[in-house]
This record gives C-alpha cells, sequence and structure tokens, in this order.
C-alpha cells in the first residue's frame, strides 16, 4: 500500500524540521521486550529489511515471557533502536 517504515530518528528530525520525510511514513516499535517479539517479529523485520524501536520495561527483563538481556543486546547489534520504557507511577 506504499507506506515507508521510517526510524524514531528521522521522525523526530522530521518534527524538528530537519528531514523530510516520504509520504505514508510509518514507525514501528515494540513495548515491554516480549520473547514473542524476539522469536515472531524479528525474523519478520529481518526478512522485509525494516527498522523498528523496541521500548524495554527493564524490570521485566529475564523473567517469564520476557526477553533476556542477551537478546536485546541481539537486537541492538543487528542495528534496531533500543529504548527504556518509563512505567509512570503515582
Amino acid at each position: 500500500n506504499g507506506y515507508q517504515v521510517v526510524s524514531i530518528d528521522q521522525l523526530l528530525n522530521f518534527i524538528d524540521y530537519k528531514e523530510q520525510l516520504p509520504e505514508k511514513s510509518i514507525v514501528i516499535t515494540f513495548d515491554d521486550a516480549w520473547r514473542s517479539i524476539f522469536d515472531v517479529a524479528l525474523p519478520i523485520l529481518i526478512n522485509y529489511d525494516l527498522t523498528a524501536s523496541f521500548f524495554i520495561y527493564t524490570d521485566f527483563i529475564g523473567g517469564g515471557k520476557a526477553m533476556t538481556w542477551k537478546q536485546i543486546e541481539t537486537l541492538s547489534k543487528i542495528g534496531f533502536d533500543i529504548q527504556c520504557q518509563r512505567i509512570w507511577r503515582s
């Protein structure tokens, strides 16, 4: 359908009037570091040469169905954007 995946950095540069974006630009993001992101989404992203940003809730890492630190390191080494997901508590 003509969508173009761009990075968070490209989006921020666009917002700051530093860069133009293609029409139909989208940003792919993932939250919480679920292991299924690594097992299911990662091969799809690689297959289609897409970029994505992963917002990681660090207290969640290594427990239950969460990714491990090694898997997150692998995402970073491949070139994906890794960010910290802040959980707001009142």
